[in-house]
Formats: structure tokens, sequence, C-alpha cells
């Protein structure tokens, strides 16, 4: 059987594809979040609004006059309220705090684990009872009802 594509004009427009003598009937394509119909004048789901707080870098080992430090990004579509994410480290959870405004899409926030339990714009210093350490250990984020978003390790 040759492998062919029929586009058909229905209510809504439907490929159906056949390979490797399998057939599918596709109904739009995938892009971020949503569905796209393959042809103008069908039906479009609207983009889904997602949240999304990833770790992107973590300084475990500062060298001299440095400190440890995690940076967190929202990846996501909309401003993300990081009061309601929790960072572990190892065992120990650090409630992260309301910045104001929220954490924009695209944009950085910093922990420091200096022991200044303070906050500076976006950059959040972390209490002295919080460390990273610098030959093992793990760093988690966490929504609030305990759902892992990211996780990290270190392991010499």
């Amino acid at each position: 059987m040759r492998a062919s594509t029929a586009i058909r004009e229905w209510s809504v427009p439907v490929a159906i594809m056949a390979w490797s003598g399998l057939w599918f009937i596709l109904l739009g394509v995938p892009d971020r979040g949503g569905w796209t119909p393959p042809a103008t004048g069908a039906r479009q789901t609207r983009q889904r609004d997602t949240v999304e707080v990833r770790l992107t870098e973590v300084l475990f080992a500062p060298k001299g006059g440095d400190t440890a430090f995690v940076e967190l990004v929202n990846t996501g579509s909309r401003p993300v309220d990081l009061s309601a994410l929790v960072l572990r480290v190892d065992t120990l959870d650090l409630p992260l705090p309301r910045l104001s405004p929220p954490l924009a899409p695209g944009a950085l926030a910093v922990v420091r684990f200096d022991g200044r339990a303070t906050v500076e714009g976006t950059v959040i210093h972390a209490p002295q009872n919080y460390s990273l350490n610098p030959d093992a250990g793990t760093l988690a984020l966490h929504r609030r009802d305990d759902a892992r978003l990211d996780r990290v390790g270190r392991r010499l």
C-alpha cells in the first residue's frame, strides 16, 4: 500500500494519513498548549495559560567571596506568585515569599543562601538555617500541595 495524504472538508477539516500500513486521523496540528486545525475556517481552541517555574542555575559550591544560590525562571505564560511554592533543600522546606509584583513570564528570581533572611526585589536571601551542601544534596521546587515542579541534585 502506498503512503498517501488526503484532505476532506467536513464540519472540521480532517486529514487521513497512511503510514507503514497504519491509519491516522488528524484533526489538527498540535502547538504549544493548544490545537490548530489544518485548514482555515475551522474552529480553533484557545491556548491554555501555563504556570511553570524551573530551576535553571544552581551554585552548590561557591568559590571564595561568592554565595551558593539557585535561579528560578518563570517559563510559563502568566505571572507567578512565588508564595505558592516551596524550595526543598535536602529535607528542609523553604517557603518562598510573595514578590511584588509577581514573577512575570520570562523573569527570574534568585535565592541566595547567605543567611540574611530578607527580600530585595527578585533576590530572596534565605535564613541562616538553610544552606546547600557543596558535596552532595538535592534541591527541589514544589507547590504547596507537594507536587514537584523541578529537581536537581549534586553528588561528588
